[in-house]
């Protein structure tokens, strides 16, 4: 619930201090400067980031704590000059105190956001897509009910710059709850770790793919159009939208089985229509393009959001991981208003423009969508189920000792009993300890156990489903089960993980002997 609670609060005060800022720059390059801020910061946090986690854990958490007052006292003082222009009637201030204001209320998005990302990480996968579609629609609804309503007693700028800094200090309490020394990783980390942790942590290269990164940033050049701030009409000011954000909350709550492929597939599509669509939807009703542009926005954040967990919550440094994927995040937003400049460029007219940098920004992302969906090696965190998959080295082993046992003088028959012997400890700790240390990691039962097994062997769905006796299609819903508790996309990452446990096991095995 904190995490809910605080995710809603940041993003919420986050986009009404940027409304704020915008409003009170009057400049038509206010959103491309506050995307280039943001870049600009993010890459500043990563740099130090990377270079801090090398240290001791204690200065890691050192660097956090001082980052996050850094972040909020900027956030104040930015907040404090554009409450200050605004209660002089506007043109006091000169305009470089003005973006000196915006390039200070930026600096808190970065080290606020991570944490958030890492304490999202600690939970287990199965109730982290639930908790940030919720925060995430939460946020939004925030900011749309400040954007339609205004207290009669207090200015509309003033009740935005006390809205904001109350939501950013609430999203601060919330997140200082949940984080601690291992939201924030990069300590010692074994074996039996994995059941502490509830999860089988990677290194990043296993999990910051390349197919990750196209996703990210090419999902947030969507977001980066979609919340341009160039369009001429403003989603959130539509009444409905708030009817339409509750009902998505409530469809998230009671949809047990929501998977993030399901948010992925619905923000695709509603976004994509809102874009391509736009002249014949307008046709049936002016609001009704703008609804779907809202909840493709909406959900496409939740998407985005969700696949920076992800990569925190599974790799063996959360917070290098959760800092290099959000900044991979507003490189995108950046890329995307760059879309909506290149429309303006390319025509005076707002809705022409509005056309034609949206075409862009769709066909660039269909054109991603494609690429990594053809080419599994590039390991998109989306589920593909795919025949080609890298087999472990572990079944040529077992041949080798099976031909060596066969092989063996058929006169010394305690010879041959100790050798098969050996290939049954073999077989346990190659295959049955590693998959059972998975299992008690992520709950798996028993039969989903056994599939795990065949799985990490690498054999083919109808081989699996002959060996165990049951149809193909049982053998597909253990499988879906499996990938949804392991939070993995394909057989392959079910390969990794079991080949990754045994290695850690071995590890164990050879410090304790040497203990």
């Amino acid at each position: 619930m904190c995490s809910c609670l605080g995710l809603a609060c940041m993003f919420g005060g986050i986009w009404i201090g940027d409304s704020l800022a915008a409003s009170t720059l009057n400049s038509d390059h206010a959103v491309f400067v506050m995307r280039v801020f943001s870049v600009a910061i993010y890459a500043a946090f990563f740099v130090i980031s990377v270079r801090v986690t090398a240290q001791d854990p204690v200065e890691l958490h050192r660097f956090f704590s001082k980052a996050v007052a850094v972040g909020v006292v900027s956030f104040l003082v930015g907040m404090a000059i554009f409450l200050y222009e605004n209660m002089q009637g506007g043109g006091v201030l000169d305009k470089g105190v003005l973006w000196f204001a915006l390039f200070c209320t930026k600096v808190v998005g970065a080290p606020v956001s991570v944490g958030l990302v890492c304490v999202f990480a600690q939970m287990r996968a199965n109730h982290v897509l639930h908790a940030s579609t919720v925060g995430m629609l939460g946020a939004f609804l925030i900011y749309t009910i400040a954007h339609q309503t205004s207290l009669p007693w207090i200015s509309p700028e003033a009740e935005s710059a006390l809205t904001s800094v109350v939501l950013m200090s609430l999203a601060c309490f919330f997140g200082a709850m949940g984080l601690s020394d291992k939201a924030l990783g990069d300590m010692p980390y074994s074996g039996s770790d994995m059941l502490n942790f509830n999860v089988v942590k990677r290194p990043a290269s296993q999990v910051v793919t390349s197919g990750l990164v196209c996703l990210l940033v090419f999902s947030a050049m969507m977001l980066g159009y979609l919340r341009s701030g160039y369009l001429s009409i403003d989603a959130h000011a539509q009444p409905i939208s708030i009817l339409v954000l509750l009902i998505l909350i409530f469809v998230a709550v009671g949809c047990r089985q929501l998977r993030v492929e399901h948010v992925f597939y619905v923000a695709f599509m509603t976004a994509t229509a809102s874009i391509l669509l736009l002249p014949f939807l307008s046709m049936i009703s002016e609001e009704f393009p703008l609804v779907l542009r809202n909840v493709g926005t909406a959900l496409f954040e939740v998407v985005v959001w969700v696949f920076v967990v992800w990569a925190a919550r599974n790799c063996l440094e959360p917070l290098r991981t959760a800092a290099g994927t959000r900044f991979a995040v507003v490189v995108g937003h950046l890329l995307g208003t760059l879309a909506v400049v290149a429309g303006i460029a390319a025509s005076d007219n707002p809705i022409d423009a509005a056309i034609i940098s949206g075409m862009l920004v769709t066909f660039s992302y269909i054109m991603m969508l494609l690429i990594i969906l053809k080419n599994p090696s590039m390991k998109p965190p989306l589920r593909v189920e795919d025949e080609y998959v890298y087999v472990s080295t572990a079944p040529k082993l077992i041949e080798q000792q099976e031909i060596e046992v066969a092989g063996a003088d058929p006169e010394n028959a305690e010879d041959v009993l100790e050798e098969e012997n050996q290939a049954v400890d073999y077989e346990t700790m190659y295959w049955s300890m590693p998959c059972e240390l998975i299992a008690k990691t992520y709950r798996l039962t028993r039969r989903e156990t056994e599939v795990l097994e065949q799985l990490a062997h690498g054999y083919s769905l109808a081989s699996m489903a002959d060996t165990m006796c049951i149809s193909l299609n049982t053998m597909k819903m253990h499988m879906r089960n499996i990938y949804t508790k392991l939070d993995v996309h394909s057989r392959q990452d079910v390969i990794d993980m079991v080949d990754l446990v045994r290695a850690q096991q071995e590890k164990d095995r050879r410090d304790s002997a040497n203990a």
